[in-house]
C-alpha cells in the first residue's frame, strides 16, 4: 500500500498489491467442465484470493466491491465456472489497478460552532 499526501490530498494506492495476487490453480482439463463441483483442493484457494480481492475493493476499488462479495458468497457452492470467474475478477483487478483513491479537503478541519464555542 502507498499513501501520499499533498496538500489538502491524500491518495492511496493498492497497485502493488493488487498486482502480486496470483490467480486460482484450475487443471486445463477441469477448465472444460464449467458446471462441474469443485474438488476440496480447488475449494481451499477460494477463500485466499477471494479475501485478497476483498481488501482492495472495499478500500481503493469499489467498482469490484459487488463482484466480490457475490464471488465469496457462492464459495460454499462452487463449481468450476466459478473459479474461471475469480480468475476474470483478478484480471479485471489487475487492468484497473491504477486507480487509486483520492481523498481531497473540504475546508478546514476544524470549524467553529456557533454554540460550543461561547460556552
Amino acid at each position: 500500500m502507498e499513501q501520499g499526501m499533498t496538500g489538502s490530498t491524500v491518495t492511496i494506492n493498492l497497485e502493488k498489491c493488487i498486482h502480486q495476487l496470483k490467480p486460482l490453480n484450475i487443471d486445463k482439463s477441469r477448465k472444460m467442465q464449467p458446471t462441474e463441483k469443485v474438488t476440496p483442493r480447488e475449494q481451499s484457494q477460494l477463500p485466499g484470493l477471494l479475501g485478497a480481492l476483498a481488501w482492495p475493493s472495499f478500500q481503493t476499488q469499489p467498482h469490484m466491491a459487488a463482484s466480490v462479495s457475490l464471488a465469496q458468497s457462492a464459495t460454499a457452492s462452487a463449481n468450476i465456472g466459478d473459479m474461471l470467474e475469480v480468475n476474470k475478477l483478478l484480471r479485471f483487478a489487475r487492468e484497473t489497478a491504477n486507480i487509486h483513491l483520492v481523498i481531497r479537503a473540504h475546508g478546514p478541519l476544524y470549524t467553529r460552532h456557533p454554540i460550543w464555542d461561547v460556552l
